[in-house]
This record gives C-alpha cells, structure tokens and sequence, in this order.
C-alpha cells in the first residue's frame, strides 16, 4: 500500500500531496481552497491535517472525529493524525527524502507521521472536517488510536491539492 503512495508521489506536479483510502472523500467543494490557503499564509509549515467525519451511503452525517492540536510527546504514544485529512508539502516528500515506508503493513502512516515530527517538521491541525468517510465495515478499518502493529486501513491513491 505505501509503495503505490510514494507512486502516485513521485508521479504528483502539486505543491502540496495527499492521499485518500479509496472510498473516502473531501468533505466539502472548499476543503482544497482552505488547505492551499493555510500553507500560502503559513510559509514555515510542513504538515496540515484536518478532522473527519463518518458518513451512511446517502452522504448523511454519522460522527466527527475531531484531531487535537499537534503534540509529538503525544504522537509518539499513539497515532491522532488522520492521514486521509493529511496534506504535506511537496518539497518535505522529495527534498527531504520523507517516503511512506513500502516495507511497512501496518501503521506506515504513523510511523511517517514520526520521522517528520523527529525530524523537526512543522504540523500543524486546520480545525475542520477535511474528509468524509464510509462508516468502518470490518476490524481494524477507521481511525483510531493505533498500537505500533494495528492495521491502519484498507487500499489507498495518491493525489495533489
């Protein structure tokens, strides 16, 4: 899964890269606008990540996940960054050599998330619901706080905003 991120990476002409779960969505027409937005105003910035919120077939509403304020203390005991909100500059990725792990199963997000906090990369959370996403249909699909070897989710594609 992380191999075909780093694909659709390397592929991306975007100053800004995200990925999505192949079912999941942006929450609404302005999410791109708010997001291009932050980083023009915020130079200095690396990583902007967003809220969620679950949604039925129809499009209606089931819960928001609301992502705290950027903690690496806290992100080094679970992961609270929703990597389907989660938008990275480009020059991060390819000038700073921060590749998803491909050899990674489980958790490559938060492990990702990590080495660019470690690293000292700025992040930085845009209090909005930036995805939508289908309600979890099995174990281990969803966001949630994640054990170093809990599944993080199901197939991916990678995008620019």
């Amino acid at each position: 899964m992380y191999d075909a991120v780093n694909r659709g990476f390397r592929l991306a002409q975007g100053e800004v890269l995200a990925y999505q779960n192949g079912d999941d969505r942006y929450a609404s027409p302005d999410v791109l606008a708010r997001v291009v937005e932050t980083f023009r105003v915020r130079p200095d910035l690396d990583v902007l990540y967003g809220d969620f919120r679950y949604v039925d077939e129809g499009g209606r509403p089931l819960a928001v996940t609301r992502a705290p304020e950027f903690d690496r203390r806290a992100l080094r005991r679970y992961n609270f960054i929703p990597p389907h909100s989660t938008f990275v500059r480009r020059r991060v990725v390819h000038d700073g050599d921060f590749w998803l792990d491909p050899e990674l199963r489980f958790a490559g997000d938060w492990e990702w998330f990590l080495r660019m906090a470690e690293a000292g990369r700025s992040f930085a959370h845009l209090p909005a619901s930036a995805v939508r996403v289908p309600p979890p249909r099995r174990a281990g699909h969803g966001h949630r706080r994640l054990a170093p070897q809990a599944p993080s989710g199901g197939g991916s594609a990678a995008g620019t905003a």
